[in-house]
């Protein structure tokens, strides 16, 4: 396992440690589905996509050029060329490119899947 598969795979636990669907049910259930959804989407942009670059720093610290180089293109990606305008990012030692990649990461692997799970239980109850 290469060192950005590490960083998914502790991204990936970190998600399923802040966000399991009991727990989620318990502490936001709603009889409305999509009030549901959007009160997770609001949770999930303010833990990943807020203020708190704590989650960053600890990945930047396990990152080399490299993979910083991977994340980047990853960025430009889910971003476009923009992202090349934006110095802002590089900042503070990439850790605000970081905090995105954090974001567009998870946001593309498990919101939908945790989305499909709320809509799954709405369905079945």
């Amino acid at each position: 396992m290469n060192c950005l598969e590490e960083i998914n795979a502790f991204l990936d636990q970190d998600f399923k440690s802040c966000f399991e669907l009991p727990s989620f049910i318990a502490e936001h259930d709603h009889t409305d589905k999509e009030y549901s959804i959007d009160c997770f989407k609001y949770c999930f942009d303010k833990h990943y996509n807020g203020k708190d670059y704590s989650l960053s720093i600890y990945v930047k610290d396990l990152l080399d050029v490299d993979r910083i180089m991977k994340i980047c293109e990853y960025i430009i990606d889910k971003v476009g060329e923009d992202l090349c305008g934006d110095i802002s990012l590089f900042e503070n030692n990439g850790i605000k490119l970081i905090h995105e990649y954090i974001y567009y990461y998870l946001r593309d692997t498990h919101r939908p899947e945790f989305i499909q799970q709320i809509e799954d239980y709405y369905d079945m109850r």
